[in-house]
């Protein structure tokens, strides 16, 4: 056919054709599928760079402590909310690294509020580990003989604890788990979680008194 100055249209219609069946027009487009699969690395890369970060700062006040720190709480100190955080924070992390394989479905959805809940928690609990300093404990039982109140524990109360849940939450979400699974595993971890906090706080009362209630006084977390 002819366009209105004459000229043919059959080209047009050629390359119309073409892109219309999805033959190459000799120009790069992005298919849906490539899209998907950078976005699925670029996630992958993110959060395992958070991860590194907070696990080689955990290492690094770990040592610091053992040179020169406090001595270390005994293991009968440990209770089982402490247990059963780390068997969450577990399972969430094999979910994490199943649902990067690549015959997995990747979901967007949850995948990228993974990716800012994970980023809150490490910083969380970079910021609490570097208060803290040779004071850090695994353990509920306090070992510092003086209350931190520098850095994030001058806003928070459990900083670390709060990170903790935060970067639970972030792998249950990124994880292969269905949409039901991932709700019970983080509401579980909720409640484990206060159960810890409210442990914990009473400890502290214990053995620092006043000092601790003024220091708790208008701290919602």
């Amino acid at each position: 056919g002819y366009d209105v100055f004459g000229k043919s249209n059959t080209t047009n219609s050629s390359e119309n054709s073409r892109v219309a069946s999805g033959a190459p027009t000799g120009e790069y487009c992005a298919r849906p599928g490539q899209e998907n699969a950078v976005m699925h690395v670029a996630l992958f890369v993110s959060m395992s760079l958070l991860l590194i970060a907070r696990w080689s700062h955990l290492a690094l006040t770990c040592l610091h402590r053992r040179s020169g720190g406090l001595p270390a709480s005994s293991l009968q100190e440990r209770d089982w909310p402490a247990v059963g955080l780390g068997l969450a924070y577990g399972i969430a992390l094999v979910g994490w690294l199943l649902q990067w394989l690549p015959a997995t479905q990747f979901s967007e959805f949850r995948a990228l509020p993974a990716l800012g809940f994970l980023a809150i928690g490490v910083f969380l609990r970079l910021a609490g580990q570097s208060a803290l300093g040779p004071a850090f404990s695994w353990y509920w039982a306090p070992t510092s003989t003086f209350l931190v109140r520098k850095g994030i524990y001058r806003w928070l109360k459990h900083p670390l604890l709060l990170g903790y849940f935060m970067e639970t939450a972030a792998l249950v979400l990124a994880s292969v788990f269905p949409s039901w699974l991932c709700g019970l595993l983080i509401g579980g971890t909720a409640c484990v979680t206060m159960i810890q906090a409210v442990g914990e706080e009473r400890r502290l009362e214990m053995k620092f008194g006043q000092d601790w209630r003024a220091f708790a006084a208008g701290k919602w977390v």
